[in-house]
């Protein structure tokens, strides 16, 4: 009984989080070309320090009082 009560939470949370990732976001560019296009920095980032498109979020410069205040 409890297997089966852990097997559900377990399955409501995966199924919880991939509804939440499948936003309405533009996909990121992946070329340099791209990322210069659509007003972002073609920079080295991330763990393994790979070429990446840095966009600027649409409140960039703003003042958040709250997370709902601002995206980026």
């Amino acid at each position: 009984m409890g297997r089966r009560i852990l097997s559900t939470l377990m399955a409501l949370v995966v199924l919880t989080g991939a509804a939440w990732a499948q936003g309405t976001e533009a996909p990121v560019p992946e070329t340099e070309g791209a990322c210069l296009d659509a007003g972002g920095r073609w920079e080295r980032g991330g763990l393994g320090g790979r070429l990446l498109c840095f966009l600027p979020t649409p409140d960039a410069g703003k003042a958040c009082t709250t997370a709902d205040d601002c995206t980026g």
